[in-house]
């Protein structure tokens, strides 16, 4: 948030990196026709428009995705821009506080969703998926959301445990495989910058994955 314009970006749809240009070229090809993919980004698009619509006194959308390439993922990804309603009360904060937690790991619609998870989930999630940024004097400021990410020492007992976080979106046309190796995909890449040896011994528990 700068001012009176407030952006944000949508990511959602997920493929890893390709050992290529081409074979990331043709990754990214089947990422941007995937109707699976395409469904759960548009999910997080138009929640947000709902979300932020009534807010603004212009509002920049672009009418198709395009490819976010990340170093180990490539990830559909749609800007979205708002200018505030003129003498708007809303800070970042409250943005902060509308937007999360976000459709991609919020569900829509969002209440009843979050009731599904408190219910049926088998662990606090506590920050994962939470905000996470900074604010200045002025009321700027940015934010990201908290996944594929790690927990040193998370029982205070247990200095040498790790616990990683990452997760998938799942919509209609979900296959549960599928789905069980993205989130292997992603904490596989946590793994990896984090995994140390002592005498060839690991010292990282992988804890749990959602």
């Amino acid at each position: 948030m700068r001012g009176e314009t407030l952006e944000t970006t949508a990511l959602a749809g997920t493929r890893p990196r390709g050992h290529s240009t081409k074979t990331d070229m043709l990754l990214a090809e089947e990422l941007l026709s995937s109707p699976k993919d395409l469904e759960e980004h548009r999910l997080v698009v138009s929640e947000i428009m709902r979300t932020l619509g009534p807010l603004s006194s212009s509002l920049s959308v672009p009418q198709s995705p395009k490819i976010r390439a990340l170093r180990n993922v490539l990830h559909l990804e749609t800007p979205i821009s708002i200018r505030l309603l003129e003498n708007s009360t809303i800070g970042l904060l409250d943005a902060v506080h509308l937007l999360h937690p976000t459709p991609a790991l919020g569900g829509s619609p969002r209440k009843e969703a979050l009731q599904w998870m408190q219910a049926n989930e088998e662990w606090e999630r506590g920050w994962y998926a939470a905000p996470i940024g900074w604010i200045d004097s002025n009321g700027d400021g940015e934010f990201v959301v908290a996944i594929r990410s790690a927990v040193s020492g998370n029982n205070h007992d247990t200095k040498d445990e790790i616990t990683l976080f990452a997760g998938c979106g799942i919509v209609s046309a979900s296959d549960a495989e599928s789905e069980w190796k993205e989130t292997n995909m992603k904490l596989d890449a946590i793994l990896k910058a984090i995994v140390t040896l002592d005498n060839g011994r690991k010292l990282v528990t992988l804890s749990g994955a959602s």
